[in-house]
């Protein structure tokens, strides 16, 4: 699975997208969600270059690569590990609970959930 970066800039009710990875790979989309659909239709037309171009993953930032929009991504990226690696420890301290015999009500109230998540956690 390849990863590519699709640079983007306004041009009127267009976004031209440019590839860092492909030279010469541009398009143009109306919407920005249609970038990483764009860019993989682009790169099934180079043939023998990209095995799958359906697996690629494509990441979308703007061409001037302001600060603000990369720390936002930055935190984005950082708030994602932080929300699996709090489901992470809340499934263990549920079994942990658990184990000690306290019933999901108990542990829900502990761990600041509801029982029914509790018991979704528990499996």
């Amino acid at each position: 699975m390849a990863i590519y970066t699709a640079r983007v800039r306004r041009d009127g009710e267009w976004w031209l997208v440019s590839v860092d990875e492909v030279e010469g790979l541009t398009t143009k989309v109306r919407l920005l969600e249609q970038v990483p659909m764009a860019v993989r239709e682009q790169l099934a037309h180079i043939p023998g270059e990209f095995s799958d171009p359906e697996d690629a993953i494509v990441m979308v930032f703007p061409e001037d690569d302001s600060q603000c929009v990369l720390h936002v991504k930055d935190l984005s990226e950082r708030v994602r590990k932080l929300q699996y690696e709090e489901q992470r420890a809340m499934r263990q301290a549920v079994r942990e609970l658990s184990l000690q015999g306290l019933t999901f009500r108990d542990i829900g109230e502990i761990l600041g959930v509801d029982f029914k998540r509790a018991m979704q956690l528990a499996k």
